[in-house]
C-alpha cells in the first residue's frame, strides 16, 4: 500500500509519466497502472499446494485434538507433543514440528468456536427448560440429585428477576457448564458467576440469596453525641473558627 501511495504521488506531482515512474521505483509499468486506478493493491492470489505428508497426519492429528476436547485442560497434548506421537507412531509420515504446530493452531481455534456455539446452545436450551417447564424440579432432581440444588428452583419459578440469575447461575455450575458458557447465557461476568458459586457452596442457600445489609438499628448514645455536637458552639469541642477583621 505504501509503494502504491508513492507511485500515486510520483506520477502526480513528480515525473508524471508512467514510464518516468515505473524507471525511478524499479518496478513495472503494470503496476504504475495499477496504483493509479486503485489505491489498494489487489490481494496476491494463493495457489494452494499439495501437501501429501501433512494428508495422512490430518485424520491422526484430528482425532487427537477432538479428544483433548473433551478431556480437562491440563491433560490436553500440546503441538509439540503431537509432533512426536506422529514421529513414534507414523514413522512413515515424516513431517516437521513448524508445520504441525501450524495446523494445530488453526485447527485448534476452529474446534474451540464449533465447541463453544454447542455449548452456549446446550446450556441455554437447558436454562431455558429449566426456567419454563412445568416440571423443573423434576428435570432438576434427575440431573443434580442434591437437596440444595433443589431448593434453588422455588427462586427460578417465583423469585425475583435478580435471584432467578443467582440461582440459575449456581445450578449450571453445578450441572457442570462452564463458567464463561453460563456468562454468555446470562449477560453476566464470570467473576460474579464464581462469587456466587463460592457463597452457596460455603454459606448455603440463605447466604446466596441475603438481603442487602439493613440499616443499623439506632443507638441512643450515638444520637445523643449527633445532638450535641450539632446543637453547641464550636468552642465547646476546641474548634476555634476564623475571625474575619474588618479593615
Amino acid at each position: 500500500m505504501q509503494l502504491y501511495k508513492r507511485l500515486r504521488r510520483e506520477y502526480e506531482h513528480g515525473l508524471g509519466s508512467i514510464r518516468g515512474v515505473a524507471q525511478k521505483y524499479k518496478v513495472h509499468r503494470r503496476t504504475v497502472r495499477a496504483a493509479l486506478k486503485n489505491a489498494v493493491p489487489p490481494r496476491r492470489k494463493v495457489t494452494p499446494r499439495k501437501r501429501p505428508k501433512m494428508t495422512l497426519a490430518i485424520p491422526f492429528i484430528d482425532a487427537i485434538l477432538e479428544k483433548d476436547f473433551k478431556a480437562p485442560f491440563n491433560q490436553r497434548h500440546t503441538a509439540h507433543q503431537i509432533w512426536g506421537r506422529v514421529q513414534i507412531e507414523m514413522p512413515a509420515c515424516d513431517i516437521g514440528e513448524s508445520t504441525v504446530r501450524a495446523y494445530v493452531r488453526i485447527r485448534k481455534a476452529e474446534l474451540d468456536v464449533t465447541e463453544q456455539q454447542t455449548s452456549s446452545q446446550a446450556a441455554a436450551a437447558w436454562m431455558m427448560e429449566v426456567l419454563h417447564s412445568d416440571a423443573a424440579l423434576r428435570v432438576i432432581e434427575k440431573e443434580l440429585p442434591n437437596g440444595a440444588a433443589s431448593n434453588l428452583v422455588a427462586f427460578i419459578k417465583g423469585g425475583r428477576f435478580r435471584e432467578r440469575k443467582k440461582a440459575l447461575a449456581v445450578l449450571g455450575r453445578l450441572r457442570g457448564i462452564r463458567t464463561a458458557v453460563i456468562a454468555r447465557c446470562l449477560k453476566m461476568s464470570r467473576r460474579t458467576i464464581g462469587r456466587y458459586f463460592s457463597r452457596f457452596s460455603n454459606d448455603g442457600l440463605n447466604a446466596l440469596l441475603s438481603a442487602k445489609a439493613t440499616k443499623p438499628n439506632d443507638d441512643p448514645e450515638r444520637d445523643q453525641f449527633l445532638f450535641s455536637l450539632l446543637h453547641s458552639p464550636p468552642s465547646a469541642h476546641g474548634i476555634k473558627p476564623n475571625l474575619l477583621e474588618d479593615g
